[in-house]
């Protein structure tokens, strides 16, 4: 939706992949580790009630609309 400008996750989902500690809200280097993950690979973690996850610009019908959590 935001044409890879802007590439996150919140961490509902990202708890969901076994790989994000939940104390920190963080991806986890002990996880990433294990599976031989990249942190760089993977999107960044914001809250779920973030309003910053970024511009829609990809859908003429929202474009420029901000991304919320």
């Amino acid at each position: 939706m935001t044409n890879g400008k802007s590439i996150v996750t919140d961490s509902s989902n990202a708890s969901r992949t076994m790989l994000m500690d939940i104390e920190t809200l963080e991806w986890s280097e002990k996880m990433l580790s294990e599976f031989g993950i990249y942190k760089d690979c993977l999107a960044e973690i914001k809250k779920s009630s973030s309003d910053d996850f970024g511009i829609a610009t990809d859908i003429d019908a929202i474009n420029c609309v901000p991304i919320t959590g």
